[in-house]
């Protein structure tokens, strides 16, 4: 097969590319896994039409995907993002990191995801929660959750122990430090409250919650008596 070679060629070079960006090492290997099936995609229709045509089939190959039901919005999305930056980089030699300010923001594929985002944000609402903090915890929950789903996690209980270093790490390419702490304690809230999400948290984290527990806990105690 004649397109594997310039095809294997183009992935580092678009690689090293993504790497002169600063981003995360997780984003990376986000894009090293999509590449490798773009790579099994062409082996196993033995391809031997040229790099922009099989890059044209593999597109089309994953909206067929999309609209039968078997990949969501979200991962159609980092697909398309990830074809896209090695067109661009065949084209020029390099790529632009741009930011698609417009578009809607991906949300989890996953129907439990989904469903457990809703959940979450009615229970902010009823505890009384104001609209900027609920606004701060769709958001970054989102984000979580769409982490999860292209790291190939479609439940909680499903999701590896690491997720949580890998999603800080992922988060410290566009978060300054302060923000990481109102991160940190937005997910707190949300794997306390998701059945089975507990088990995520970090041990510091992990410690943080058990001392507030045993807080409010005590303040109950003291006002039965």
């Amino acid at each position: 097969m004649q397109s594997e070679p310039l095809l294997s060629d183009l992935v580092e070079r678009t690689l090293r590319e993504i790497g002169k960006f600063g981003v995360c090492p997780e984003l990376n290997r986000q894009y090293r896994r999509i590449y490798d099936r773009l790579k099994a995609f062409a082996r196993g229709r033995n391809a031997k039409h040229d790099v922009p045509e099989l890059l044209r089939r593999f597109l089309e190959h994953n909206e067929r995907r999309y609209r039968a039901g078997s990949i969501g919005r979200a991962r159609r999305s980092h697909l398309r993002r990830a074809v896209l930056l090695l067109q661009e980089c065949l084209v020029s030699g390099q790529i632009e990191w741009k930011v698609h300010g417009h578009a809607a923001p991906p949300m989890p594929a996953s129907e439990e995801f989904l469903r457990l985002h809703a959940r979450y944000l009615d229970n902010l609402r009823t505890s009384g929660k104001s609209q900027e903090t609920i606004e701060s915890a769709r958001n970054i929950i989102r984000q979580f959750l769409v982490f999860l789903d292209d790291s190939g996690s479609r439940t909680l209980g499903g999701a590896p122990r690491t997720v949580m270093p890998a999603f800080f790490q992922h988060l410290l390419a566009r978060y300054q430090p302060t923000s990481i702490r109102v991160v940190a304690s937005h997910l707190r809230s949300f794997l306390q409250f998701a059945e089975g999400g507990e088990r995520l948290l970090p041990l510091g984290l992990r410690a943080v919650s058990g001392a507030n527990r045993s807080f409010r806990h005590s303040r109950i105690r003291n006002t039965q008596r």
